[in-house]
């Protein structure tokens, strides 16, 4: 797993009254060394999102692209893939593309899916996005929940079994999207193999 901590922020992040994509700072040693650093941010992040799962976030509906609404409890019954970015993340728009190209692959599966939420506060720039680039993965709008998000570096991508709990957490891009997308699948594969 990877973990990027950018010294700079961008798009939402950049607004200082925003809680969204922020690394937790406070509290973290800077001396220990980047290992346990990113260790130590890993366990946060898992906290965090565990901590939402098991509360009534979980049943909060969420917008998608078409106006429908979802829950995180609507994911359960199939291995998740969930996903979470912004428009202005360049990592983000990095990834993207092999994210897409992970949705093509399994969007006819019926135990595999992926899902990704996006925090940008204004649909209105995220819509033209997706159109621009082609990317048909699903997409929730999630600038709702900012708060669950607050201290989580996008892009951040997580793997829940389909009975909902989380297998695999990762945050960060490396740079490999061939990479990225075969250790994704095999990921998926793995949790779906093992089950709930």
């Amino acid at each position: 797993m990877q973990a990027h901590v950018q010294a700079e922020q961008e798009g939402p992040a950049a607004n200082a009254d925003s809680p969204v994509i922020r690394i937790w700072a406070e509290g973290i040693d800077v001396s220990q060394g980047a290992a346990a650093m990113t260790k130590e941010l890993l366990d946060k992040f898992r906290a965090r999102i565990s901590r939402a799962l098991q509360s009534d976030l979980y049943d909060v509906p969420l917008t998608d692209r078409d106006g429908k609404t979802r829950t995180f409890a609507s994911l359960k019954g199939k291995t998740t893939l969930i996903n979470l970015w912004y428009t202005s993340c360049g990592p983000c728009r990095a990834e993207l593309p092999y994210l897409q190209k992970l949705h093509e692959r399994i969007k006819d599966r019926g135990d595999m899916q992926v899902v990704t939420l996006n925090v940008d506060q204004n649909e209105d720039v995220v819509r033209p996005f997706l159109d621009e680039n082609r990317y048909t993965f699903p997409v929730l709008f999630a600038w709702s929940i900012a708060s669950w998000v607050d201290g989580v570096a996008a892009p951040s991508t997580w793997i829940l079994d389909a009975g909902g709990i989380i297998r695999v957490e990762d945050t960060g891009f490396g740079g490999d999207g061939e990479q990225w997308l075969k250790r994704a699948l095999a990921q998926m594969e793995s949790v779906r193999s093992n089950g709930p």
